[in-house]
């Protein structure tokens, strides 16, 4: 529309572009008739009253007349989409006159209330089978969706997704009425009970399943014969899938399953699957293990197929070896781990990769593998997913360790292998792990740099800096750091609590945390060099604090320090090796 006022006038006069046309607050009657007017385009319709902070008071008449002034384009509307409700009123009176025969899509937040049961009124009275998409957040809505005034809604749904903040209070006899639904997801939904004899139609044309917190009694017995993606978060009533009433998916190629027993996906007819993501409560070894344990003839059954795989089960490591070495064709592994000794150091290194010897055979490393070669010789990616990071002295070890790994499969025979580590505890985003490298000038290429020094190199462990927010370090003891700074409205600073280190990215406009003190040095006691590309004034020349002003920078062995301002490109400061 800006390239020039006759592509302006054709823009406008296409019936086939979208427009978005936004109902506010401050929005005025005679705003959305000029907008109607102006147009002959299809129109994204959106109704959000959530802003208060242009100083606008709600007033409902006004409201209500410049909703009904976009209704009389109703005939055009593509999708509504209800953000957020009018906070009171009556709309008793509130009437879409023109067919919707063009609307595919309609979203609807929590709180819509009384404004909702009237709108559902309206659409279900001139809306067509093009109404396909409904996403609801309102168990207000749920309920008016199973009105017998809305049920021909349903019948035309291809896709639907209910996602409720809390747990319904009553169920709704929903699932009898879907006749196309193609995509089904659910949390928090209360479902009724159904017979194993209760006609379902949808399921014949059901390919993606996400539900949780929803009870899969329905599927008892049932045959899913083109669902291809199923996902299974904390089930209610799985206890009534049993071996009489198995669930059949002959085409299920995707399978997420998370719940505190695993041992129910022993009663799931499924085919070799190519993606497998479990995960299961069970806080000790003794528990776990037999929830893995239940896994292992799906693995065995997908030894050709299964490619990606996600683990968070407690458990030893010989179960998870032996699961390990049943799908040779695996190449992307995520292991989630409750803390930092859950694996040991053995574990990795039944992932080494050794040169091939005379006869052609490449050796295995470490005691846990069985087999002639290393656990997953296919495998491209390795996620490490720690919900809390506090390792003691091994830290360094791990990283060591983990570099190995990357060396070793780095090979190329073997292709790009990526490892990432990331931890839930204090903000520590995900962190690349890099094979060992010769010349610190490789490291050059992630927001911020940390790595260790190896006989043969250095072994950098990398990620991304925010915008605004915390970063955790997984390691203190880095003897390499770079640091490139790239948002030139914040500033940076390092922050060490409960012996934790962190780096915090903040604006200017904002002081630091008020909990949080200063680092007293101690993440640089081994620091050796040191490149940081900063636009401002460097932020560790400032004085130390008192803890650690005794101590000074002259005590600590730092042989190359390198400042780089961006505006400049060039080297400010640079001290001799």
């Amino acid at each position: 529309m800006l390239v020039c006022r006759r592509w302006h006038a054709i823009i406008l006069s296409t019936p086939g572009i979208h427009s978005q046309l936004t109902i506010r607050r401050a929005t005025q009657k005679e705003v959305i008739q000029a907008f109607i007017q102006g147009r002959k385009s299809r129109l994204d319709v959106i109704v959000d009253m959530n802003d208060e902070k242009d100083g606008s008071d709600f007033i409902a008449e006004d409201f209500l007349a410049c909703f009904m002034a976009a209704a009389q384009a109703a005939a055009r509307w593509s999708s509504l989409n209800l953000i957020s409700p009018p906070p009171h009123g009556e709309y008793h009176s509130l009437q879409i006159l023109q067919p919707l025969g063009r609307l595919k899509t309609v979203k609807v937040a929590c709180g819509l209330g009384g404004f909702f049961e009237q709108l559902m009124t309206a659409i279900s009275r001139s809306v067509s089978p093009n109404l396909t998409t409904m996403i609801l957040a309102d168990p207000v809505a749920v309920r008016n969706l199973v009105q017998p005034a809305g049920l021909h809604i349903t019948h035309s749904l291809t896709t639907l997704k209910i996602q409720l903040s809390k747990r319904m209070s009553s169920p709704v006899d929903i699932l009898p009425h879907f006749q196309r639904l193609e995509v089904f997801e659910a949390r928090n939904l209360c479902l009724s009970f159904y017979p194993p004899d209760a006609s379902l139609p949808f399921l014949h044309t059901l390919q993606s399943l996400n539900l949780q917190s929803v009870s899969v009694q329905w599927m008892a017995g049932r045959v899913f014969p083109v669902l291809k993606s199923c996902y299974v978060i904390f089930p209610h009533h799985i206890n009534i899938i049993q071996a009489p009433q198995p669930v059949s998916m002959p085409n299920c190629v995707h399978l997420l399953y998370h719940f505190n027993d695993l041992r129910a996906l022993l009663h799931f007819h499924l085919p070799p699957l190519k993606s497998l993501d479990v995960k299961s409560g069970q806080w000790n070894v003794w528990r776990g293990n037999p929830q893995l344990a239940a896994l292992c003839p799906m693995a065995a059954a997908g030894v050709r197929s299964l490619t990606h795989l996600t683990v968070d089960v407690e458990c030893s490591e010989q179960l998870l070896v032996y699961m390990l070495n049943l799908v040779p064709a695996l190449k992307v592994l995520q292991l989630g781990l409750a803390r930092p000794n859950a694996l040991s150091m053995t574990f990795f290194q039944a992932f080494l990769v050794r040169e091939p010897t005379a006869d052609g055979a490449s050796d295995k490393v470490g005691p846990l593998s069985q087999s002639n070669g290393p656990i997953c010789p296919s495998l491209f990616s390795l996620y490490l997913h720690y919900r809390r990071w506090l390792r003691g002295p091994d830290k360094k070890a791990f990283i060591v360790a983990f570099g190995t790994i990357m060396e070793s499969r780095n090979s190329k025979e073997n292709g790009s292998f990526n490892l990432t580590l990331s931890v839930d505890e204090a903000n520590m985003s995900s962190w690349s792990i890099d094979k060992p490298l010769r010349k610190s000038q490789d490291l050059e290429r992630a927001d911020l740099t940390l790595g260790v020094s190896v006989p043969h190199g250095i072994i950098s462990i990398s990620t991304a800096l925010p915008r605004n927010g915390v970063v955790g370090l997984p390691l203190k003891e880095a003897e390499y750091l770079r640091l490139r700074h790239i948002y030139p409205a914040s500033s940076l600073e390092f922050i060490f609590t409960h012996d934790h280190m962190e780096l915090m990215v903040y604006d200017y406009d904002r002081p630091p945390l008020s909990t949080s003190s200063p680092c007293a040095l101690t993440f640089f006691s081994a620091l050796r060099v040191l490149v940081v590309v900063y636009a401002n004034p460097p932020f560790w020349l400032v004085t130390p604090s008192t803890s650690s002003r005794d101590a000074g920078w002259r005590n600590y062995p730092i042989l190359l320090v390198t400042l780089q301002a961006r505006s400049q490109r060039r080297r400010c400061l640079s001290a001799p090796e």
